[in-house]
């Protein structure tokens, strides 16, 4: 049922999220101590904000890895083309509308959430090169849909491990030199520049098709684009909502560092919805390629033992977290996090182990243009996580904000 290809792709991810993890495990409690729970926090803020933006990106890219492996699968090659050149010309305009807004957001930042730790010029020139930095995620975000639409996942996973051990390393030496978010914020954008490059020159050598021309844009693949990405725009937009409003939610009613220990918990969680997604990321463009050729009944059986392995894979992770997660946050970070973050990583566990058991059926849905569904349901839970969130927040802290999301 699943080719070598596909299982050596996934675990290509699998590797590449283990790597990713180790590093978060080894920088995260340098972050913590170098800038301090406060600063810490505020940066946590701040990648929140720029966050929401990513769904300017109004879920195209979705729709960039569905119909290139479709097109692929059926060898319409030059579909592929329309679809790459079409997707490329209006990321460069959406990029550029997220970068006049997170602008605004820099200027008044300091004030919309009294921070005295910086200057409204510092504060202003970090959100500059996070914007910039979102800007080019935007615009060139296509090719990483593209090399995916392509199931070239071993690709892009040696290069995101690359970048990224490359990138902590000059990020832990910068704070011990005792340099501060301007510095995180200038190499994140470098080395998000450096990615994209490789991207793109993996792109024109493997591609079967030109990657870009004027001529192959057209009103029918971006009809074709919207149509899909409309609902995957929704479900961007309720998954920025129900995990960036948290840490918005906490500082508007508590403090930056209350943020900190929020953060640290939910990053675990985030952490296990990735690794779940890692699979089910390179199975997308092949139940899309099952789709076209008529074969659903392939894609049942991806769906019934999707969910089997996952959560066969996912409950003693959960077991053993629940058992000594607390202990485990307070050798980690500090015995500040034992308490109130083991409290948190508790609650959030609770629900998350029914989110994972069916991010499958998600996949699926996406891949044969059926995840209409998914956007309703998501868009419930965000208003009714927002709501209840900003409700117990004010009784029991971020403890509350857990519940909120749980």
């Amino acid at each position: 049922m699943i080719s070598k290809k596909v299982l050596q792709n996934i675990l290509s991810n699998w590797t590449g999220f283990f790597i990713n993890i180790a590093i978060a495990f080894i920088v995260s409690p340098i972050f913590v101590s170098e800038l301090g729970n406060e600063v810490y926090g505020i940066w946590v803020l701040i990648v929140s904000i720029t966050g929401f933006f990513n769904v300017l990106d109004f879920g195209i890219n979705t729709a960039v890895v569905r119909y290139i492996s479709k097109y692929l699968a059926s060898k319409k090659y030059d579909q592929i083309t329309a679809v790459i050149s079409s997707a490329l010309f209006v990321f460069l305009g959406l990029s550029l509308i997220g970068f006049i807004i997170i602008l605004y957001f820099g200027w008044n930042f300091k004030e919309l959430f009294d921070i005295p730790a910086f200057s409204q010029k510092y504060l202003f020139y970090v959100f500059l090169l996070v914007g910039l930095d979102l800007a080019i995620n935007i615009c060139f975000g296509v090719f990483q849909g593209a090399l995916q639409g392509l199931q070239k996942f071993i690709h892009i996973n040696f290069i995101l491990i690359s970048v990224n051990i490359l990138k902590n390393i000059m990020l832990v030496y910068l704070l011990i030199e005792g340099y501060s978010l301007l510095a995180l914020a200038l190499v994140q954008l470098l080395f998000t520049i450096v990615r994209y490059v490789l991207y793109i020159l993996i792109l024109l050598k493997d591609c079967p098709v030109k990657t870009f021309t004027f001529k192959a844009i057209s009103k029918p693949t971006l009809k074709k684009l919207f149509n899909y990405s409309i609902y995957s725009l929704i479900i961007a937009i309720a998954g920025k909502v129900i995990f960036y409003s948290d840490s918005v939610v906490i500082a508007a009613n508590l403090t930056t560092a209350d943020v900190t220990l929020f953060a640290i918990p939910s990053m675990i969680t985030i952490y296990l919805e990735q690794f779940v997604w890692a699979m089910i990321a390179v199975l997308v463009p092949v139940i899309s390629g099952m789709d076209a050729k008529g074969e659903q009944g392939e894609n049942k059986q991806i769906y019934l033992y999707g969910t089997l392995y996952v959560q066969l894979i996912c409950m003693p992770v959960f077991f053993v977290l629940a058992l000594f997660g607390r202990d485990f946050l307070g050798l980690w970070m500090g015995d500040d996090f034992t308490t109130v973050s083991g409290d948190i990583l508790l609650v959030l566990l609770s629900g998350f182990y029914f989110l994972l058991s069916q991010l499958i059926s998600q996949g699926i849905l996406k891949g044969i243009s059926k995840h209409a569904f998914v956007a309703y349901v998501l868009i419930a839970e965000a208003v009714a996580n927002l709501a209840i969130s900003l409700i117990l927040v004010q009784y029991y802290g971020v403890l509350g904000m857990a519940i909120g999301t749980v």
